[in-house]
């Protein structure tokens, strides 16, 4: 599953956008980062460092958060 991560979606250092400008760049708007995969994600992209940028609001993307409790 996705993971909500507290960070912001925001370009990393050296940061240059794909030619298809639309891709990523107009989403360094604050939105918090998703870290990981799903079972919906190619088997090619599944990376722990795979960040994407979906808006939380979005009710059809396979995100969730993990929770520690003291055992």
């Amino acid at each position: 599953m996705w993971e909500w991560t507290a960070s912001p979606f925001a370009p990393f250092p050296g940061f240059s956008p794909h030619p298809y400008r639309d891709y990523s760049a107009p989403w360094f708007d604050g939105r918090p980062v998703l870290k990981g995969a799903s079972h919906c994600t190619q088997p090619r992209l599944r990376h722990p460092r795979y960040r994407n940028y979906f808006p939380a609001a979005r009710n059809d993307v396979p995100a969730g958060f993990r929770s520690c409790a003291p055992g």
